[in-house]
């Protein structure tokens, strides 16, 4: 068991080693990057609301060495494109946009990890392409996600 201090301890600042804006179409583009090992046991961060975004500090919850990790700011938000846009924005969208990511970048299964209301995306984005999900209500309460990443690479490496 982790103390709370040990569950907060945050890995050293990373940069994405990839970033873009992909069209998913009602003319939204999502800003979505990718951090850590591109082998490593595939995460997607969802982050909270409303209008907020990812931010370098969400990259930081995962290991760089063990995990890869997507991240990627919703419809109207953070760096996603138009800004601030409410047209075509919904929950159904944003749950089809986390498929349309998933598929776009290759990913069999994932493992989301969801703040906030990006917790709330999580649990409606359930598909059989999730390997499993860790919940928080902020992103600092979320359990050390960089254990949720080893204790599911067997079964990733075995999909």
């Amino acid at each position: 068991m982790h103390s709370l201090e040990t569950a907060h301890r945050l890995h050293p600042p990373i940069e994405p080693y990839t970033s873009a804006l992909v069209d998913v179409g009602d003319g939204h583009r999502l800003y979505v990057e990718q951090c850590g090992s591109a082998d490593g046991m595939p995460m997607v961060y969802l982050h909270g609301g409303p209008g907020s975004g990812c931010s370098p500090r969400h990259r930081q919850f995962f290991s760089p060495q063990r995990c890869r990790t997507v991240l990627f700011d919703q419809r109207g938000c953070g760096r996603s494109l138009p800004r601030g846009a409410l047209q075509q924005n919904h929950t159904d969208a944003l749950v089809q946009d986390m498929e349309s990511l998933r598929q776009h970048l290759g990913i069999a299964r994932w493992l989301v990890v969801g703040g906030s209301w990006g917790a709330g995306l999580a649990l409606l984005g359930q598909s059989t392409r999730l390997s499993c999900a860790v919940l928080g209500q902020d992103a600092l309460a979320l359990p050390t996600p960089d254990n949720a990443c080893s204790a599911t690479r067997s079964r990733h490496q075995s999909s």
